[in-house]
């Protein structure tokens, strides 16, 4: 593993380091097959915002934003879906092809708009990106309280 500074911490399966900010393949290995992309989320994890608001309110639509990075070994796309409590959103997104470990975030804004309004109180926000990544399972869960309505 002639590339991996002294100390770095290594993937699960070895085939990556961290460099403070981003997977690096480890090279030098003599080669072997392409591998798969595998895609897991930042350690930002999942964000859900209002569409209009300071804070997510009740009757309201809303917004996530997160970034997908491929921890996998070839190059890829993740498809990535959301749940509330649950039940499927209706919404996803498509990330460009990305290199083993790079990562990417919905172009513009970072956000992926149309997640559909909920009631007041608490609830659990997933999103998945296929084909998954080994760290969690290409999943991001964020537990939302939603404000009442003004």
């Amino acid at each position: 593993m002639p590339n991996v500074p002294d100390g770095a911490q290594l993937s699960d399966d070895g085939q990556w380091w961290w460099d403070g900010s981003n997977w690096q393949p480890v090279s030098g290995d003599g080669g072997g097959d392409a591998g798969a992309a595998a895609f897991d989320f930042d350690a930002n994890g999942l964000r859900i915002d209002s569409e209009t608001s300071p804070v997510p309110t009740a009757g309201e639509a809303l917004k996530a934003a997160f970034s997908v990075c491929n921890t996998g070994t070839a190059a890829g796309s993740a498809h990535v879906t959301f749940t509330i409590d649950g039940n499927d959103s209706g919404q996803s997104w498509d990330s460009p092809t990305l290199q083993p470990g790079t990562c990417a975030s919905p172009d513009g804004d970072g956000y992926v708009h149309g997640l559909p309004q909920q009631t007041e109180g608490d609830h659990v926000f997933e999103a998945s990106a296929t084909p998954a990544g080994a760290y969690a399972g290409g999943k991001a869960t964020n537990t939302v309280k939603i404000a009442p309505a003004p």
